[in-house]
């Protein structure tokens, strides 16, 4: 992949992440992340480096990296159910994600079963993730399960953004300094 430097794609590094997830294969955020010299971690399948010193932010590649084709995708339901059915390292840690604090899924209405399962199966574990705040920022819920799932609890928001609006909002309002939680619950 590859951007200009006006891109809105690039505001991505404007911010200090913990961590990003993806279901996509491209290197955008790899590229991204190069052109501005920030250090990028990424766990891949070939790479999941466990001692992230927090200092940089760390990409996991959840579902592969065209960067590391010899280690295949997940692209069908066979290879969700395969990729669920390995307690796969990376599907454990955004689990642990998932309980430990606050998330942002941009893009994404769940439609990969993956990402659902692993919170359910979380949920059904006894796992507390009421004090926790989940935005989902996506043009539409067309899911009805996900629709009625965000409509039923107080602490999970949906923002009818699309990917460049939010990264825009991220560049010409949340500094490092601000609160993006408190940002984000005000827009919806």
């Amino acid at each position: 992949c590859s951007v200009g430097d006006e891109d809105f794609h690039v505001y991505l590094t404007e911010y200090k992440w913990n961590k990003i997830y993806t279901l996509n294969i491209d290197d955008l955020v790899e590229y991204v992340f190069d052109k501005r010299s920030i250090d990028l971690n990424v766990w891949n399948n070939d790479n999941d480096d466990r001692n992230n010193d927090k200092s940089r932010t760390t990409l996991v590649k959840l579902h592969g990296c065209v960067n590391n084709h010899e280690s295949g995708y997940v692209f069908d339901d066979s290879e969700y159910t395969a990729f669920m059915n390995l307690s796969n390292c990376f599907l454990r840690d955004f689990g642990n994600s998932v309980i430990e604090g606050d998330m942002i899924f941009v893009g994404t209405e769940f439609q990969e079963q993956d990402l659902w399962s692993i919170i359910e199966r979380y949920k059904s574990d006894g796992f507390d993730i009421s004090g926790n705040n989940y935005f989902f920022i996506t043009p539409s819920v067309n899911d009805g399960v996900l629709k009625r799932w965000i409509e039923r609890q107080p602490n999970v928001f949906w923002i009818n953004w699309n990917t460049k609006q939010f990264l825009e909002f991220m560049h010409n309002e949340i500094s490092v300094d601000m609160q993006l939680i408190t940002e984000l619950k005000e827009k919806r």
